[in-house]
């Protein structure tokens, strides 16, 4: 679970997001998910 709250935290900052909005929330998902399965 830390390599996901780690992931999503560098996807939010590489996004440009500070907060956690619903226009933004799937895509973070998404995108978070392809990261942490990259890089198993």
């Amino acid at each position: 679970m830390n390599v996901w709250h780690e992931t999503k935290n560098q996807v939010m900052t590489d996004v440009g997001v500070r907060r956690h909005r619903a226009s933004t929330a799937a895509f973070i998902i998404q995108e978070t998910y392809a990261r942490t399965q990259a890089a198993l």
